[in-house]
């Protein structure tokens, strides 16, 4: 991978998350991309904007020409931070944090019974669909 940009992925709760750190270029989507595809629609994917320093225009371009061809549920793509709604392709979803305030995992004193309850409540909007 190019040192201007980083891509680290964990599964957690059969989900995948993707954290992107750098500039997103070219190189950048394609990797994201290929990531997308060997996940194979199976869990939610976040994809975690906040690090990245810049958004080039021709991975933005090349990341929605190539997610224009695929079929996206609505609850499937999320992008995590206000690059998100630059690099989001149609269909996807962007969460940002309120002005002052942390994603849940990372505010202090936070349990992981906290943590839990939301999964809980993530669970049970699945299973009513």
């Amino acid at each position: 991978m190019n040192s201007n940009f980083q891509i680290a992925l964990r599964h957690s709760a059969g989900n995948l998350h993707v954290n992107l750190w750098g500039e997103f270029n070219g190189m950048c989507a394609w990797e994201l991309l290929k990531i997308l595809k060997q996940n194979g629609g199976s869990g939610r994917v976040f994809v975690n904007t906040q690090a990245i320093r810049h958004v080039a225009g021709d991975g933005v371009d090349l990341f929605r020409t190539h997610m224009a061809h695929r079929q996206i549920p609505q609850d499937w793509l999320y992008f995590k931070g206000k690059k998100g709604f630059t690099i989001a392709p149609s269909g996807s979803r962007v969460l940002i944090c309120r002005k002052g305030s942390a994603p849940i995992a990372e505010r202090p004193g936070t349990s992981k019974k906290s943590i839990k309850i939301v999964r809980a409540c993530l669970r049970s909007l699945d299973q009513a669909r």
